[in-house]
């Protein structure tokens, strides 16, 4: 009998860039970081910046692989008056070094290659 043909599983971390234990796992969390590197921005927008409605699930993924991906309460006032908190990412010194640190192997590799 013959093996059963299946699709691929869905969702779940799908490429990996790996240099030195520094890991930006998939094209949207690409995405978070490439923003959070010019300065700290909101849920709101990180959402729109990874193209999906839960940057949070990202920012936790990217977490579990040692990114610190500090996020802080700001408070705000609603339009209707309403006064609230929301978060704000932001990248910590640690990871602007990683994001470095890959950034430097991304260009090496592209150089290797003789794309950069």
């Amino acid at each position: 009998m013959e093996g059963k043909n299946t699709a691929p599983a869905q969702g779940g971390i799908q490429r990996t860039a790996n240099t030195n234990s520094t890991m930006i796992p998939g094209t949207r969390h690409l995405r978070i970081v490439k923003r959070l590197a010019a300065g700290p921005c909101s849920r709101e927008e990180l959402d729109r910046v990874a193209g999906a409605s839960n940057s949070p699930h990202y920012a936790m993924e990217l977490r579990r692989l040692g990114w610190d991906l500090p996020c802080r309460r700001v408070k705000h006032v609603d339009r209707d008056g309403v006064p609230g908190w929301h978060g704000e990412y932001s990248l910590s010194p640690a990871d602007q070094g990683r994001l470095d640190i890959w950034n430097a192997h991304r260009l090496d590799a592209l150089q290797l290659r003789g794309e950069g």
